[in-house]
């Protein structure tokens, strides 16, 4: 445990670099949409490619009680976050996609840290114009939007409803420019973990979406998911880009095995919209909520400094909780993100 805290980022470097034949990235699979292929660099490509990138952010929270803001009941926090991607083409047709992540938390009273592997996994096919592709690997099945929304580094108030990276595959099937199928399995979180007797998958998903041309940047989603303890989700989404802003309204319901007609269930609403405020500074405001859970609303600022590198990110977050005995919190949350390369 302690190398692994101490070095676990190594080990997806030593990994790497005995592969620095195979380089560049793609990551259009997931929506790690960095160092994606150009289409001029995918009819007149250049093998192999290498494509690398490193963020770092530091997180200042304070949450207060709503209506009695006494010291005494405050909970601050100070969190950091590192991830280093890598990524490779030996051909338009094979890619390796390597992400580690460092992170730190530190309370009051009380610390932790973990290091992770979030992503190894392999590309087959080109990454814009196969009509069919796979990756095996380390990954996120195919649910949903999957969006890193601001509410997701409040932990203690993000139901599970979202695949997390485990070891897996996926298939994605390209009909037409407007449609694609996404299928994927996945089976173990670590691969030291062994494999179930009778090799029945942890989870199964399934997401479908389609363009609409006639609204344009407008894309529709409809993603179902069977885990093992035969709990099963749905989730239906529509996206809009255009003219500098981005939103998106989704939909998200768990289902135990008595199916829609049981009294207690998960189900969550949540809505992003992203605007520019002048080049790539932008403000936006989403708002999440949870049946018999709670809700959120949050509002931000994005600030980019000295060639996008520095980001600056101001949050204010209300969060009613419907438990009698758990006060509602306003949240303040100031973030600085370094982007080197």
């Amino acid at each position: 445990m302690f190398f692994w805290r101490h070095y676990g980022l190594v080990i997806p470097l030593l990994c790497f670099a005995t592969h620095t034949a195979v380089a560049a990235i793609h990551s259009s699979f997931y929506h790690h949409s960095r160092c994606a292929l150009s289409e001029s660099e995918a009819n007149q490509p250049k093998w192999p490619k290498l494509c690398y990138s490193f963020q770092s952010e530091l997180t200042r929270s304070l949450q207060l009680p709503a209506a009695k803001a006494s010291a005494g009941s405050q909970e601050q926090s100070t969190s950091t976050y590192s991830e280093l991607y890598l990524g490779g083409y030996a051909s338009s047709l094979l890619s390796l996609h390597l992400t580690g992540s460092y992170q730190t938390e530190k309370f009051a009273q009380s610390s932790q840290q973990d290091a992770v592997l979030r992503h190894a996994y392999i590309h087959l096919g080109h990454p814009l114009f196969s009509e069919v592709s796979a990756a095996i690997g380390k990954l996120e099945t195919p649910f949903g939007l999957q969006l890193r929304a601001s509410s997701e580094r409040l932990k203690a108030y993000q139901l599970n409803l979202w695949p997390e990276p485990n070891w897996g595959y996926i298939l994605r099937y390209l009909p037409s420019q407007e449609l694609r199928v996404e299928f994927g399995q996945s089976y173990t979180e670590t691969l030291s973990e062994p494999m179930p007797n009778d090799a029945r998958p942890r989870s199964r998903s399934l997401r479908i979406s389609r363009s609409l041309t006639a609204l344009e940047g407008t894309m529709i989603l409809l993603s179902a998911r069977d885990q093992v303890n035969d709990q099963k989700l749905l989730s239906a989404a529509i996206t809009n880009q255009s003219n500098g802003r981005a939103s998106s309204l989704e939909w998200v319901r768990r289902l135990n095995p008595n199916g829609f007609g049981q009294s207690r269930f998960e189900q969550l609403f949540r809505f992003n919209y992203f605007s520019v405020i002048k080049e790539r500074n932008r403000w936006f405001l989403e708002y999440e909520i949870a049946r018999k859970d709670y809700w959120l609303l949050n509002y931000g600022i994005e600030y980019f400094f000295w060639l996008q590198r520095f980001r600056l990110v101001g949050e204010l977050a209300y969060r009613r909780d419907p438990h009698a005995d758990v006060d509602d919190k306003l949240i303040f949350q100031l973030s600085a993100r370094f982007r080197p390369f």
